[in-house]
């Protein structure tokens, strides 16, 4: 029995942070606040980038506990 999540479900969550982040870069939108919150746009995208990080270096886990050399994709931002 794994230890990690499976591969389906990080895929998962790699490939939404991606499409996310696609999404962010080829529309930026300037930081706001309203009503006492603020969003930053960068922060968001710094965090995305984080998962998809996260996410590549989980495949690998869960490859090498399988003996599968497997496949992990970093996107670089």
């Amino acid at each position: 029995m794994s230890t990690y999540p499976s591969r389906a479900s990080v895929e998962k969550i790699r490939d939404d942070a991606v499409t996310a982040l696609t999404a962010i870069t080829e529309n930026p939108k300037p930081n706001y606040s309203a009503d006492g919150q603020s969003f930053s746009w960068a922060e968001y995208a710094r965090m995305l980038q984080e998962r998809i990080d996260w996410a590549a270096d989980m495949l690998k886990k869960i490859d090498a506990e399988s003996g599968d050399p497997g496949y992990a994709e970093t996107v670089i931002v």
